[in-house]
C-alpha cells in the first residue's frame, strides 16, 4: 500500500479486508486491526530517531492513515453484510452479552 493509498476514504475498505484476511486475530479486535494498518503505514515513511521526530512522525501517522472509528465501521460492514472475515465465536457470543448488557443499562 503506497503512502498516497491512505489518503483516499475508498481505500480504506480495501486496507480493512487485506488485514482482516492476512491476520486472523484482528478479526476479533479493533485495537489490532488499527495498529496492524498503523504499522503498515508506518513503513513507507521515512524513520527518524530520537523521540520529538518520532513524535512529529506519530503526528503525521495519525493525519494521513484512515482513523481508527473509520476501520471499525468499515470492518462491521465488512463482517456484518458481506459476512466475510467474521470474529470467533468466543468473541461474537462476547460482544452479544456486551449489547444486551448495554440495552439493558441504558433502559434504567
Amino acid at each position: 500500500m503506497s503512502k498516497d493509498g491512505f489518503k483516499e476514504l475508498d481505500k480504506v475498505k480495501d486496507i480493512v479486508i487485506q488485514k482482516l484476511r492476512d491476520v486472523p486475530a484482528t478479526r476479533d479486535s479493533d485495537t489490532l486491526l488499527y495498529c496492524s494498518i498503523l504499522k503498515e503505514y508506518f513503513q513507507h515513511m521515512e524513520h527518524k530517531c530520537d523521540e520529538e521526530d518520532f513524535l512529529s512522525d506519530l503526528n503525521e501517522l495519525i493525519r494521513f492513515a484512515p482513523n481508527k472509528s473509520s476501520i471499525s465501521r468499515v470492518k462491521r460492514k465488512i463482517q456484518n453484510e458481506e459476512r466475510i472475515f467474521e470474529p470467533t465465536k468466543k468473541v461474537r457470543l462476547f460482544r452479544k452479552a456486551r449489547q444486551s448488557d448495554f440495552k439493558e443499562w441504558s433502559m434504567s
